[in-house]
């Protein structure tokens, strides 16, 4: 808690801090599914990096386009950055249901 007190007055001010802060969430997110897939079966991984996906696309699209409620960073940068995360969801979700979708080919043959 106190971590997140200490960081939550930490605001960059330059494109290149707020890119760094998006990378860092990206390392983290990366860093977690790296986690799970060591930790976790193969199922949970999938079902995980489908549930990021969507979460990816839904937030981006509804909150971030369709409502405008904020954006991903206060800069010119942020269209660029939402379309990545946009996308990366997206793939995130197609990778995760067709591992799923082969696995339970392999299964059943």
């Amino acid at each position: 808690m106190t971590v997140a007190l200490a960081l939550s007055g930490f605001v960059p001010q330059t494109m290149a801090g707020r890119i760094g802060g998006v990378g860092l969430a990206v390392a983290i997110l990366l860093g977690t599914i790296w986690l799970a897939h060591r930790q976790y079966s193969v199922s949970f991984v999938n079902g995980f990096l489908v549930a990021v996906g969507i979460f990816l696309t839904f937030d981006l699209f509804l909150v971030h386009w369709v409502l405008e409620l904020h954006r991903v960073t206060s800069g010119p940068e942020a269209l660029w950055i939402e379309i990545t995360l946009f996308t990366a969801g997206l793939l995130f979700a197609y990778v995760g249901l067709r591992r799923e979708y082969r696995k339970a080919l392999t299964q059943t043959a």
